[in-house]
């Protein structure tokens, strides 16, 4: 969110969504509402004002890995923020080709990868058993229709092989399970 400061000037104030873990504190943030400034910007102000005991998700498209593929400083940004984590999502080109996509191997050697959408129609196990992410986000209507099911158990037991965190999102909260 921009919000204008008392001198005129244009200030960040960073949103986030806390994940909560399986002890019940907090393990992560998941940054939103940061679209309306440049990427770098927003990364600057994030390495200032979050803790460093907390991961910090932030979602990466098509447009800003490529602007991350192109610029060694904003890599260079990128990797000496050693709790930042790029929350890749389901509509990422070419995601099923795991490292061999060009742009999924340059954010790689960044920063480890989290996958958010798993479970909506459009996406897809096959990145997740690459094994390119070390957290993935359970679409929230999947976890809804199906949290109380036998596959669901199922699903959730292969995910924690490929996995470190499985997070769902549930009355719009943020759970590790």
């Amino acid at each position: 969110m921009i919000i204008s400061s008392s001198n005129g000037g244009v200030c960040f104030q960073p949103e986030y969504r806390p994940i909560v873990g399986l002890s019940g504190n907090v393990i992560a943030i998941k940054c939103i509402d940061y679209n309306q400034i440049p990427f770098n910007l927003h990364l600057s102000v994030l390495r200032q004002s979050t803790p460093s005991d907390l991961l910090v998700l932030i979602h990466v498209d098509f447009l800003i890995a490529r602007q991350i593929a192109m610029q060694q400083d904003l890599k260079a940004l990128l990797y000496s923020m050693r709790n930042l984590r790029l929350l890749v999502g389901k509509n990422f080109p070419n995601l099923n080709e795991g490292r061999d996509n060009p742009l999924i191997a340059e954010l790689c050697t960044c920063c480890p990868l989290w996958f958010w959408g798993l479970g909506d129609e459009y996406s897809s196990m096959v990145p997740v058993m690459a094994g390119l992410f070390e957290g993935i986000m359970i679409d929230a209507g999947f976890y809804s229709e199906y949290k109380h099911s036998l596959i669901f158990e199922v699903m959730v037991s292969i995910l924690k092989q490929y996995a470190e965190y499985i997070v769902v999102d549930e009355n719009n909260s943020l759970y590790q399970i």
